[in-house]
C-alpha cells in the first residue's frame, strides 16, 4: 500500500521528481518513537533518507509530528536543519522538498515526501493536491492495517483453538480447562499466549505433549 502511495504521488503531482515515505516503525503508548523509510530503491530518495537518519532531523521527520505540510522552497537557502540541508545540496540535485503527515483514525503512519530538482517547485495548488492525496492515502493505509490486524487475530484464534483441541483430546478436559492451562503456561513463562501455542505445536511434531500442570 505504501508503495502505491509513493507511485500515486509521482503520477498526480507533476512538480515532483522523486517521492518517498517516512514510516513509523515503532510506537510507545501510541506515539511514534522510531522512524524508517521507503524509497523503492531510488538512489536520490535513499540518500535523503540516510541524511535524515544520520542527523536525526529534517523536514521528513518533522512532518510526522505535525498536521501542516513542511515545505522547503529552496534547500540551498533554508535555515532550518542547516546540517541536513547542506548535506542534501552537496550530495543531491534536490532543491525543493515537501512532506505531509499521513494520519487517519487517530493514528499517524508516517509522512509522504516529495522532492524536486529546482527551487520553488511546489506552489499552493500543488500543496493542496498533496494534502488531499495524503489524506486519502492515510485512510487507505489505515484500512489495510486494520485488515492485516484482523487477519492476524483470526490466525491467532485458529492456532489457539487447535492447541486447545490437542489438550482436550489428550487429557479429556473441556475447553475452559484447556484455555486455563495455556494461560498459566503463558503467565509462568512470560511468553505471549500465541507464542506458547506455536511452541506446543512445534513440540508436538517431535515429542509427546507435556504433562498437564498440577492444580
Amino acid at each position: 500500500m505504501l508503495q502505491q502511495v509513493r507511485g500515486a504521488a509521482l503520477e498526480l503531482l507533476p512538480a515532483a521528481d522523486y517521492a518517498s515515505i517516512t514510516t513509523v516503525t515503532k510506537r510507545r503508548r501510541g506515539r511514534p518513537t522510531k522512524l524508517g523509510s521507503l524509497s523503492a530503491d531510488d538512489p536520490v530518495c535513499e540518500q535523503i533518507d540516510a541524511l535524515h537518519h544520520q542527523y536525526q532531523q529534517g523536514p521528513c521527520f518533522d512532518a510526522v509530528a505535525q498536521s501542516e505540510p513542511v515545505v522547503v522552497n529552496d534547500v540551498s537557502m533554508e535555515t532550518r536543519w542547516p546540517a541536513v540541508m547542506a548535506a542534501i545540496v552537496e550530495h543531491t540535485q534536490v532543491r525543493s522538498m515537501m512532506s505531509i503527515q499521513l494520519t487517519a483514525a487517530g493514528q499517524t503512519f508516517g509522512a509522504l515526501n516529495v522532492f524536486a530538482a529546482h527551487s520553488d517547485a511546489f506552489d499552493t495548488q500543488t500543496r493542496d493536491n498533496a494534502v488531499v492525496l495524503a489524506t486519502h492515502a492515510a485512510v487507505a493505509v489505515s484500512a489495510a492495517t486494520r485488515l492485516e490486524s484482523l487477519n492476524r487475530a483470526l490466525e491467532s484464534r485458529d492456532l489457539i483453538g487447535q492447541v486447545k483441541g490437542m489438550l482436550m483430546e489428550r487429557w479429556s478436559i473441556d475447553d475452559s480447562q484447556a484455555f486455563a492451562i495455556l494461560s498459566e503456561l503463558s503467565q509462568e513463562s512470560n511468553v505471549a499466549l500465541v507464542q506458547v501455542c506455536t511452541q506446543l505445536i512445534n513440540a508436538a511434531r517431535h515429542t509427546a505433549p507435556p504433562a498437564p500442570l498440577d492444580e
